[in-house]
């Protein structure tokens, strides 16, 4: 099943900025998808519709198979959205907070305590739970976002920029946090990040959004063809040798485009074949940094075709 599907979907706003053109995707249910584009490519203007907060020009976009401009209350009961900005009552405790939005979402009172509980214990902020949220650092109110997005345990879970504004090693921590939330309660999440370090994390499957177009979506492997950045094997050999059709680096090893890390044994055995002595060899994958780079046309890394 999809849990998201959209098609042709497209939004225009006033004086003609078109924030999506023609979208369309799916992410199957159980899936962590990472939609990655830069400030204005559309990432937030898809989480809004997708959540019934805005109305498309055209096209048509479901979560688990429900309309949200013709069932809101049904998207609202089964998302969670997780913004870059907190979006929670800051005169109120963290745990008032998640009262409330656990009742809104239709929780009885009784169960809203254990579960937030549990989630504030999970997000390591239990012991802020009778503190006013203005009182919250920036990394503590966004866990405690996370946590009221997922009170009422929706199977689709939207996230935009989560960790935006957040030093690396805090949003490396609320990354590997929603990671072991979403393994433990195997839902569904789309990922909205203008940074490919993040959506590495966490995504098995990934979407390259540019100026409201979807360029490329697959994953890893997929991406990396059609970038065409392509995985290194690198050898050390002794400074006195040298290989043909290999590039000498400005590290001092020797590096050749190959199509998969399989081929490296056999390049090996040539290798000891023809005399070498190999003091050090490894394969350097592309990392979605350079894929993401390169697919947006810019300068990478990786080896490319032709060059």
């Amino acid at each position: 099943m999809e849990a998201i599907l959209t098609k042709k979907l497209t939004k225009i706003y006033s004086e003609k900025v078109v924030a999506l053109n023609d979208f369309s995707f799916a992410v199957s249910e159980g899936t962590v998808y990472g939609l990655l584009g830069g400030k204005g490519a559309g990432k937030t203007t898809l989480v809004k519709l997708l959540s019934s907060l805005e109305k498309p020009t055209s096209g048509e976009c479901t979560v688990l198979n429900w309309n949200p401009m013709k069932a809101p209350e049904q998207i609202h009961q089964s998302c969670g959205v997780l913004t870059q900005t907190a979006g929670l009552y800051k005169q109120m405790t963290g745990l008032e907070n998640l009262l409330f939005f656990g009742g809104v979402s239709g929780l009885k009172r009784a169960e809203c305590g254990e579960r937030a509980t549990e989630l504030m214990r999970e997000l390591d902020i239990l012991p802020l739970r009778d503190q006013k949220v203005w009182r919250y650092t920036t990394s503590e109110a966004q866990r405690l976002s996370l946590a009221r997005a997922l009170m009422h345990r929706p199977r689709v879970l939207l996230l935009d920029e989560p960790v935006s504004g957040l030093d690396s090693d805090t949003a490396s921590a609320v990354l590997n946090l929603i990671s072991g939330i979403v393994q433990n309660e195997g839902m569904t999440v789309l990922l909205c990040t203008r940074f490919p370090q993040e959506a590495e994390v966490l995504c098995e499957k990934f979407g390259v959004l540019s100026h409201g177009c979807l360029i490329a979506d697959g994953n890893l492997n997929t991406l990396s063809e059609k970038a065409g950045c392509w995985p290194r094997a690198v050898l050390r050999i002794p400074e006195e040798d040298h290989l043909q059709d290999w590039t000498l680096q400005e590290d001092g090893f020797w590096g050749r485009k190959i199509q998969n890390e399989s081929e490296m044994p056999e390049i090996l055995r040539e290798m000891v074949a023809k005399g070498h002595d190999i003091y050090e060899a490894r394969v350097i994958k592309p990392t979605l940094t350079n894929i993401y780079k390169s697919l947006l046309g810019g300068m990478t890394e990786c080896t490319k075709d032709g060059q």
